[in-house]
């Protein structure tokens, strides 16, 4: 019985070291094929092409180069000079019919994201979705449109309800103002809710003051 007992011992502790080491290796591993696959992605076409042109072929060449136009661009877009020829090369964009949509919603959806704490998002909201008695994480997006209140003849406003764990896609949904439940929670701890699928759930005193 004791030799059992022990036995026992061993392969609790054996299994509580797997899960105490998943849980150190998981969340590290995953970052690490994230950065991987980012790497890959901005490396690879750039790394080709100095290859092709230069003959020039060393790893990473593709994301230092990324690396050092970012920035560059990034200041050309804060002068004068820089603004008008973005205008310009954005304006070609936005000429061609098949990529005027693609970049007008690429362009809104990473301001959106790189700046939620601006007003493209207003609030937080709890909505009724997709019946009665569940709910779903959305962010209010705007006052409301005057022609769908009149058609409706109700006050309604409009949520963005997004995915998980890609919050860049999702529904918008025009939802009475009665049926939706104001959160005290910043837009930043909502989307890392939602990416997490619920897992990370933000500590009390990181919540917004109440409305």
């Amino acid at each position: 019985m004791a030799g059992r007992e022990e036995g026992r011992d061993i392969f609790k502790k054996l299994g509580n070291y797997f899960l105490t080491g998943l849980a150190v290796i998981t969340p590290a591993a995953i970052t690490i094929y994230i950065l991987f696959a980012l790497f890959s992605f901005f490396d690879r076409p750039l790394r080709g092409f100095f290859a092709q042109i230069f003959g020039i072929d060393i790893p990473g060449l593709g994301v230092l180069t990324v690396a050092l136009l970012v920035p560059i661009v990034g200041m050309l877009a804060t002068n004068f000079i820089g603004r008008k020829i973005l205008k310009k090369f954005e304006q070609l964009f936005i000429k061609i019919p098949v990529t005027r949509s693609l970049y007008k919603t690429s362009k809104q959806l990473i301001e959106t994201f790189l700046h939620p704490e601006r007003d493209a998002f207003k609030s937080v909201v709890l909505a009724r979705y997709p019946k009665d008695g569940s709910y779903a994480l959305g962010f209010i997006t705007g006052s409301g449109f005057d022609e769908i209140n009149e058609k409706t003849r109700e006050k309604l406003l409009p949520v963005f309800l997004p995915t998980t764990p890609n919050p860049t896609s999702g529904w918008l949904l025009y939802l009475p103002e009665k049926d939706i439940i104001p959160l005290n929670l910043s837009v930043e701890d909502a989307l890392k809710i939602i990416v997490s699928g619920g897992i990370v759930q933000p500590e009390r005193g990181e919540e917004k003051d109440e409305l």
